[in-house]
């Protein structure tokens, strides 16, 4: 069976991605679930739900039902499995913008990779230019993993 899931929801949660929590599929419900460490070992307990807060019951119970029914869940993909260095090989490679390549004077390589390429970005007017290539390759890279998770992306 064929889930469906949207793109643009998606790509919102991979821009607010943060470090403590993941993010599932709901295949029955068609909702997407963010879940933290502490959101399973409070769902782990034996802590009654009304000692709970009220604003977090809801989540407590989405994490129940996750341990209760894992293959119900599809983990969304976070930040590190999406090749942001890649693209930004091909986007210099593809670059026509002397100025551009000349502040970059070398390979962009080790920890400060991104942290020079983007100064340069900025330096030649090109940081809009970056952010529709990357985006455009990270709507690709979910668009596959869509693919393989057999997800259609409305």
């Amino acid at each position: 069976m064929r889930y469906k899931i949207s793109l643009k929801e998606i790509i919102e949660i991979y821009e607010m991605e943060l470090d403590d929590i993941n993010n599932y599929y709901n295949k029955l419900t068609g909702k997407i679930v963010m879940l933290s460490k502490e959101d399973i070992e409070l769902a782990e307990s034996d802590k009654n739900i009304e000692e709970i807060d009220e604003w977090k019951q809801d989540i407590i119970l989405e994490a129940k039902d996750f341990i209760e029914n894992p293959c119900d869940y599809i983990k969304l993909p976070n930040r590190d499995e999406f090749d942001e260095y890649s693209t930004m090989e091909k986007f210099i490679k593809n670059c026509n913008n002397e100025e551009f390549l000349k502040l970059l004077n070398s390979d962009v390589q080790g920890e400060s990779a991104f942290r020079q390429f983007k100064s340069s970005l900025y330096s030649c007017g090109l940081i809009d230019e970056w952010y529709k290539v990357r985006d455009n390759e990270f709507e690709k890279f979910i668009i596959e993993w869509c693919k393989d998770k057999s997800l259609d992306c409305i």
